[in-house]
């Protein structure tokens, strides 16, 4: 693109900036101000930021969590060029059990 004042669309920008815009209108709604109030010192807003960072990491680590014990399925993958039978690891859907209840112990069936 040789054009300078052309302008780059991307989705998920967009995306984001409307839950922002939603964010703030929800934030508005519920607390009657915007962060433009003067109200807070600077150690205020950064205590503000320090919260809503933790906030973040254990969401982060719920979700990591989640993901490393998701069970998973076993599917045989046979007919190769080589003529070699794999295995391939599929997760299951999410059922909210762990891998322990499913069998899961890191062999491969018998074929």
């Amino acid at each position: 693109m040789n054009d300078t004042n052309s302008q780059f669309i991307d989705a998920n920008v967009e995306a984001v900036k409307a839950k922002m815009s939603e964010r703030a209108n929800v934030g508005f709604r519920k607390y009657g101000v915007t962060t433009e109030r003067k109200d807070l010192s600077l150690l205020d807003w950064l205590r503000h930021a320090q919260e809503e960072a933790m906030d973040m990491a254990i969401y982060l680590e719920a979700a990591i969590r989640k993901e490393e014990i998701r069970p998973f399925k076993w599917v045989l993958t046979s007919n190769l060029p080589d003529g070699v039978t794999s295995v391939i690891q599929e997760p299951e859907p999410d059922s909210g059990a762990d891998a322990s209840t499913h069998g899961m112990n890191g062999t491969a069936p018998a074929t």
